[in-house]
């Protein structure tokens, strides 16, 4: 029996609830409840303590077995969250994976649903508790014009970003993640194979975007350590992080892409191109990415993700995915406040941040769009480094800025004022290059022979590299007006610069592909930089004639030809379509060059992001008896090349997810191109014999 309830002082009669509700508690006659009780449907109870069988009564049993019923369902609940998205260390092992098919079940953290029987508490250790949560804070937004008149007026210290460790996931974004992870592991290769792709691929991995296993700056990748690399792919893939688990899944992507035909028929089922398995990483590295943005908008293991899948967009010959993917790791680095961390040269956050906006100011000069980044963005200062490679492409992420804005700014005004200010800006800015060509580059990377065997593959691509792309900005600074030197000689400097910028592409690349640490390295953007040197080589004598000499001419030609065998042994080794289409091109042109072009069909393509080529065949049949026609033109004997393009290399057309307008697509789908040609010329190549029957190996040009 329980205690007596305790008496309440005299002139008490509201109920309970009426006094916690501070109403009048009204009771109407012959009623058992108030009204304001019976108005809300609760329980009318005196002000005092029942006795235990007052506490049986028929409205409290309801309520107890209604709280039941909601602690039953809070538990199922509980029970029903996924494992992973509970706190583990992220170093943890579980187990090797066993089977490349089952990779979902290699840990706990992936496979497991169970709950843990609790969750830490974590104790604030501040005293007073901010009125602010900075760990919430954007840290793209610190120089924002209201936070910074809220820090100007406030009477407290500046609020400031707090660095934190990933936000946990919610449980759909945990069921997401599993859900991926489930849908790649058929595609993940055994341990054995992975440790092979590792094995044949580390002399490479200085070349790609640093790789970090860890928060130093020193915790990084590099060649010899097998054991290491393929615990952190483990660990990544267990680690429950979206970033850390794609950034694993696309370096394990970029040594499928690396290693030779020969070698990858062991290492993946026959019935999987190569290109299309990496294709497959990258699809589930977005999903993931996805997930990484979703609750902060970046992460730094994110923006590091994103410079691989640039990376791989390269050497795929996929110009407008890297741009993409550029723009997002830009993105993705403003959110997570990068710039601003990016004070010392050392640091990862500094190093993924200026890979990023860099290349996106290459790969938006090259495609002719306009940059995410203005000169006066933070973090765009140049950082104290004695590397000379940081130098010239920290000078040319300046410069290509430069010339987004003068082509972005087309010198197409009706005045002639206009024009001579444009080709201004073109030749301060080819002064400026050719200046810090002297200034940056060490004499010895110039010399003959500079690529020794006992120089590491690292240097050598670097110092190529930085040559090719370099010297492709200055031919590109000059194109424009030198597709203008066929009809005004005021711009007869423009093809002398881009002529001897293009003959400096082909040495450059012809000395690194016959280096026989260079021969196997895939870049089909590079190849494809160098195909349209050799392009430029072989048309800059037809547009502009009388600044052209047979020898010179001669000699070029010599140059296209071994551009095209480079070309035709990077086809053989690897998997390169930009390769095996520039070599068919290049022979075309040849051909074409000494009037010998005899196929039964016209030859039409288009270049992405260099214009038109068009070659007429021959009249001429081998075994054909030449006999001069009474009416014959001069025509007749000749294979005409026509060439058209946008000078300034500006609206190229873009679909929906680029595949149709990517260096590796079909270049003689005709569809492709630029929306409006604002350039185009054709010419006479041959004859191979003149209209007497001897023979001759002119090249004379004409203009359509």
């Amino acid at each position: 029996m329980g205690l007596p309830g305790k008496r309440m002082r005299l002139g008490t009669k509201s109920c309970a609830e009426c006094r916690r509700r501070k109403v009048r508690c009204i009771f109407a006659p012959g009623q058992d409840r108030c009204d304001q009780c019976q108005a809300h449907s609760s329980s009318c109870v005196p002000q005092e303590k029942q006795d235990a069988a007052d506490e049986a009564s028929p409205s409290g049993t309801e309520d107890v077995v209604a709280l039941r019923k909601r602690l039953d369902e809070l538990e199922t609940l509980m029970r029903g969250l996924p494992g992973d998205m509970l706190s583990q260390p992220s170093g943890s092992i579980h187990g090797g994976l066993t089977d490349g098919s089952t990779a979902a079940s290699a840990s706990p953290s992936l496979a497991d649903s169970r709950s843990p029987p609790s969750i830490p508490f974590q104790q604030n250790n501040h005293i007073y508790p901010s009125l602010i949560n900075t760990e919430q804070i954007n840290p793209a937004l610190q120089s924002s014009p209201l936070m910074g008149l809220f820090n100007e007026s406030s009477i407290f210290d500046a609020i400031t970003y707090t660095t934190t460790t990933s936000a946990p996931l919610t449980p759909t974004a945990s069921s997401r993640l599993r859900q991926c992870l489930a849908q790649f592991a058929p595609f993940l290769p055994r341990p054995e194979r992975v440790s092979k792709l590792f094995d044949r691929t580390q002399q490479y991995w200085p070349i790609w975007p640093p790789y970090f296993f860890g928060p130093g700056d020193t915790d990084r990748l590099a060649p010899g350590q097998l054991q290491l690399a393929e615990k952190t792919f483990h660990n990544a893939l267990i680690s429950g992080h979206p970033g850390q688990t794609a950034k694993a899944i696309l370096f394990l992507a970029l040594a499928i892409q690396q290693t030779p035909k020969s070698l990858i028929q062991s290492l993946i089922p026959p019935t999987i191109q190569q290109q299309d398995l990496v294709d497959t990483y990258i699809e589930t590295a977005q999903t993931l990415l996805q997930l990484d943005t979703e609750a902060t908008g970046g992460t730094l293991d994110g923006v590091e993700s994103m410079n691989l899948l640039y990376k791989l967009s390269i050497n795929a010959g996929r110009p407008q995915r890297a741009w993409y993917w550029n723009r997002q790791a830009v993105t993705a680095a403003i959110c997570c406040g990068l710039p601003k961390k990016s004070t010392r040269g050392g640091e990862r956050s500094a190093q993924a941040w200026s890979m990023a906006w860099r290349a996106e100011r290459y790969m938006a000069m090259t495609l002719g769009l306009p940059s995410s980044t203005s000169a006066l963005h933070p973090g765009m200062e140049q950082l104290p480094d004695e590397n000379p490679v940081v130098a010239i492409m920290y000078y040319l992420g300046v410069v290509c800025g430069k010339i987004i804005d003068r082509d972005q700014n087309r010198g197409d005004g009706d005045g002639d004022g206009d024009r001579r200010s444009h080709y201004a800006t073109t030749i301060d800015l080819g002064e400026d290059i050719e200046a810090a060509k002297q200034r940056l580059f060490p004499a010895h990377w110039w010399a003959e022979g500079q690529l020794s065997a006992d120089l590491s593959q690292a240097e050598g691509w670097y110092r190529q590299s930085c040559k090719v792309i370099f010297l492709t900005v200055l031919k590109l600074v000059h194109l424009p007006y030198m597709l203008r030197a066929a009809t005004d000689s005021r711009y007869a400097h423009s093809w002398d610069t881009a002529m001897g910028a293009a003959r400096d592409i082909c040495t450059t690349y012809c000395d690194f592909r016959h280096w026989p640490k260079g021969g196997a390295e895939l870049c089909q953007v590079m190849d494809f930089r160098a195909f349209s040197a050799a392009l430029v080589l072989v048309l800059g004598h037809w547009i502009a004639p009388a600044r052209s000499t047979p020898a010179a001419a001669d000699a070029d030609a010599t140059q296209v030809r071994d551009v095209a065998l480079c070309l035709r042994q990077t086809a053989a080794v690897m998997e390169c379509r930009v390769a095996e289409q520039a070599v068919r091109t290049l022979d075309v042109l040849d051909a074409a060059r000494r009037g010998v072009y005899m196929s039964d069909d016209d030859y039409d393509v288009m270049i992405p992001y260099f214009g038109k080529i068009r070659i007429n065949k021959s009249f001429f049949q081998p075994g054909q008896e030449v006999q001069k026609p009474e009416a014959a033109s001069a025509a007749d004997f000749f294979n005409t090349v026509e060439f058209s393009t946008n000078d300034f290399l500006v609206d190229f057309q873009f679909d929906g997810d680029g595949s149709a307008a990517e260096l590796c697509c079909d270049w003689t789908e005709l569809g492709l191109g630029y929306s409006s040609m604002d350039w185009g010329q054709s010419f006479m190549a041959g004859p191979f014999f003149d209209m007497e029957g001897e023979v001759a190996a002119a090249t004379l040009p004409g203009q359509a």
